[in-house]
């Protein structure tokens, strides 16, 4: 079975939750879009400097550049935790189903509701504590230890937009859900639901 694209199983996810508005889909792979442009960037060009790094400090030692492995780091951390927004949206965080899927319906119902309640609100304190970090860091003036001299905010203020992205992303289906039946019936075939047309 070939896996359809982030973007598709996002949109497939609220769909099947309730079939939204056109604008609302848009707007949700605009949003999906965007994030997965980001991610793939900064993975490929963390990726490309740690490659130029290494074969750069075997090859042509004078010209190895001291700063490649921290570049890379803070680009792999920023793709990393950026992630984490279309994962909620595609519902594919880790849960604990070994219970959950012996209940009835309109219980399994309540509990995602209230693990996405949850998600929004650990994921807002960790923004919080994200921006709080990241003033600290500018405050004392912490910087990376290469040439570059990077501070080191940049790379906490990773934390801090990517948990608040999560936590929206979070109440948006968190929204979208509760409108949901709590004993929905079968589900709209996930493409049609996405583009809108009508059974043949």
């Amino acid at each position: 079975m070939v896996d359809r694209p982030m973007e598709q199983r996002v949109l497939d996810t609220v769909s099947a939750a309730r079939p939204p508005s056109a604008a609302t889909l848009r707007a949700l792979a605009l949003w999906t879009r965007c994030e997965t442009a980001a991610i793939s960037v900064l993975g490929i060009a963390a990726l490309v400097i740690f490659l130029y790094g290494t074969l750069a400090r075997y090859i042509f030692p004078s010209l190895s550049p001291d700063w490649a492995e921290e570049v890379s780091i803070y680009l792999m951390i920023w793709a990393l935790l950026l992630s984490g927004g279309p994962l909620i949206g595609d519902s594919r965080h880790v849960t604990a189903e070994v219970v959950t899927h012996l209940l009835p319906a309109a219980i399994r119902h309540r509990l995602r509701l209230l693990g996405l309640t949850l998600t929004a609100l650990f994921c807002a304190i960790l923004s919080w504590l994200g921006w709080q970090l990241t003033q600290l860091s500018f405050a004392v003036g912490e910087r990376g230890e290469s040439s570059l001299s990077l501070p080191l905010g940049y790379y906490y203020v990773a934390l801090m937009v990517a948990m608040a992205l999560m936590s929206l992303r979070a109440v948006i289906m968190l929204l979208i859900i509760a409108k949901r039946p709590e004993e929905p019936a079968a589900a709209p075939e996930p493409t049609r639901a996405v583009k809108g047309s009508a059974p043949s």
